[in-house]
């Protein structure tokens, strides 16, 4: 996902939220897939949301996955290239968080794509959920449209 999308759709999910301060975590995981890839996406999109909103956004640098509840971040960035592994308790943490209304950014930095449909489909896997359902969100889609829009689409700003 390309800069300009992440802090699309980071700062359309930020503006939904009410005033407050607000976490945003960076989700360390095991697998060797670089999680702490893209060190600066978080901090920068602090600084241009709270430009734009004049908000009080607290940036964390990294989450560990047992302290997800603990530090009760609003939005979580997953980044990296490869293979993401969550133990089970691990991906009931992150199941029990996203179940109470937290965000999760799974952004595909060459490579992560599979893995995050996998782990998608672990923390929601049909037997439990049978109607789960790991579906890309359409550009069509209002996330997409609100606060920005792109009359010729969306720039591609990496090669």
């Amino acid at each position: 996902m390309n800069l300009h999308v992440f802090a699309l759709v980071a700062v359309s999910f930020l503006a939904a939220q009410p005033a407050r301060s607000q976490h945003l975590a960076v989700l360390h995981y095991e697998g060797g897939g670089d999680w702490y890839a893209n060190p600066t996406a978080l901090p920068n999109l602090s600084e241009f949301y709270n430009h734009e909103q004049r908000a009080q956004t607290e940036v964390l640098s990294e989450v560990r996955t047992s302290e997800l509840l603990d530090k009760a971040p609003i939005f979580v960035h997953a980044t990296g290239h490869g293979r993401i592994y969550l133990s089970a308790a691990e991906l009931e943490t992150v199941r029990t968080y996203l179940l109470s209304g937290g965000f999760l950014h799974l952004d595909d930095n060459y490579g992560m794509a599979a893995d995050g449909e996998r782990v998608l489909r672990e923390l929601f896997p049909t037997d439990r959920f049978p109607n789960s359902e790991v579906k890309e969100v359409p550009r069509s889609h209002a996330l997409f449209k609100h606060p920005y829009t792109f009359a010729d689409g969306l720039p591609k700003i990496h090669e």
